[in-house]
């Protein structure tokens, strides 16, 4: 029994990384298809591979520099081996796994170090059975307490593309430098042994807040270069949009004309005249603000409510939102209601938008009202989007909130019962 328990220990290492490898994979990388069955296949196999790469080594006897050398290649190479199982179970740049392969292999040695620091401050002695159970009870409690604290802090976020290779090519190297520590640190000393566990433990803890720093900056890079693409599709659709009101209009001018001719001309009664040119009054501007960028977003809008059976209803005081750029404004409004429309096109009688855009004082404050019927979950204080897609969705708000923060202002977000208020305050320049 003892035998084979001994047996076993040779891949605890092995089992260790490739369980961290698995958290930090599944709350960052893209699962490939098939995953389950890659994961079982592809762990079992290093697993086995690891035991023989172990038994192999132990075949030879070397002396003086080859006897050292030889202690640490098993590892380096089990490590390697694990990283190919993670490019075969998730579909990710080389960059992004070598990242989260650095980030497990962190993991696993703070694990390693708080196993070690207890039997040596307990003096539980170095026995198979101790080390095998004290590691695992190690390892769940640090790969739980990282998974908890990721997820809190970054949400179910995916791993963005994480160009600065220089920076990863770095933290890869920390994590050798803090395997190779592992695998020939071992002194007969118990109080050097304990201040060596400690310093690891704040190393692999230093290890792991820069690297998700980076991550941090890498998803805010990643942010930014979305919210410009909108932005220059947002330029885009202003300018046809634009150009198509303007267009609308005139038509409809030179319509209404034509009617009324016609009326004069057959004899027409008057009230029938006014019905229809009622009715081509509706993808006529009926909006005016004051603000021509306004004018144009709120007809748009108009225009695509009217053509959802949604009611819209805006009082604006455009004139004294000229300090905002046209295309923050056009983005501000353009998301604010997009969101609204979404909302409401399934609600029937309750499909209702109310704009309110009022000033007082050197205040200026935009309040939009609609109707919802889903659960709206929130991700740092921000609602998250409802669309499978999130590639390009969920940004919508961001973009608000951002316009909003950069002419100093503030956004509140309430979903009282059934009703999305948001609520934006900028102060107006003197």
């Amino acid at each position: 029994m003892k035998e084979w328990i001994f047996e076993l220990f040779k891949t605890e290492y092995t089992v260790q990384v490739l369980i961290a490898e698995f958290s930090v994979g599944l709350l960052l990388m893209r699962k490939r298809d098939r995953f389950a069955l890659r994961a079982v296949l592809s762990a079992a196999f290093c697993i086995l591979a690891s035991y023989y790469v172990k038994m192999l080594f132990s075949l030879f006897h070397p002396e003086g520099l080859l006897r050292d050398i030889s202690i640490g290649v098993p590892y380096f190479l089990i490590f390697l081996l694990s990283i190919g199982t993670m490019a075969i179970c998730f579909r990710e740049t080389v960059w992004g796994i070598l990242f989260c392969a650095s980030a497990a292999q962190s993991l696993q040695h703070m694990a390693h170090r708080i196993r070690d620091l207890i039997i040596n401050c307990f003096g539980l002695g170095y026995s198979v059975g101790v080390l095998t159970v004290l590691g695992l009870v190690c390892c769940a409690v640090v790969y739980a307490g990282f998974c908890f604290l990721f997820r809190k802090r970054n949400g179910s976020k995916s791993l963005p593309n994480l160009n600065n290779k220089k920076m990863t090519f770095a933290i890869v190297v920390c994590t050798f430098i803090c395997l190779f520590i592992g695998v020939y640190s071992q002194f007969k000393s118990e109080k050097v042994n304990i201040i060596l566990d400690l310093s690891m433990i704040m190393f692999c803890v230093f290890v792991l807040l820069y690297q998700f720093d980076f991550l941090n900056e890498s998803y805010k890079q990643k942010e930014i270069e979305t919210l410009n693409i909108l932005v220059r599709e947002m330029q885009d659709q202003y300018a046809m949009k634009s150009e198509s009101i303007d267009l609308i209009n005139s038509k409809c001018h030179d319509i209404r004309k034509m009617i009324r001719e016609l009326g004069e001309r057959f004899q027409i009664e008057q009230e029938s005249i006014g019905e229809i040119t009622d009715a081509v009054s509706v993808y006529d501007s009926s909006v005016d603000t004051g603000n021509k960028t306004l004018d144009t977003i709120l007809t748009d809008k108009s225009l695509t409510c009217e053509s959802n059976s949604i009611c819209f209803t805006c009082m604006v005081e455009g004139e004294r939102l000229s300090f905002i750029k046209s295309m923050d404004l056009y983005s501000l409004f353009d998301n604010i209601l997009n969101n609204a429309i979404e909302a409401s096109k399934s609600l029937g009688e309750r499909a209702v938008i109310k704009l309110n855009v009022h000033t007082k004082g050197n205040l200026a404050f935009i309040q939009c009202e609609n109707y919802f019927d889903h659960k709206i979950e929130y991700e740092n204080g921000l609602p998250v989007t409802t669309k499978d897609d999130k590639s390009y969705h969920g940004y919508g708000l961001k973009s608000v909130l951002f316009v909003a923060e950069k002419y100093g202002g503030a956004v509140n977000i309430d979903t009282e019962g059934d009703v999305f208020t948001i609520g934006i305050v900028l102060p107006i320049p003197a």
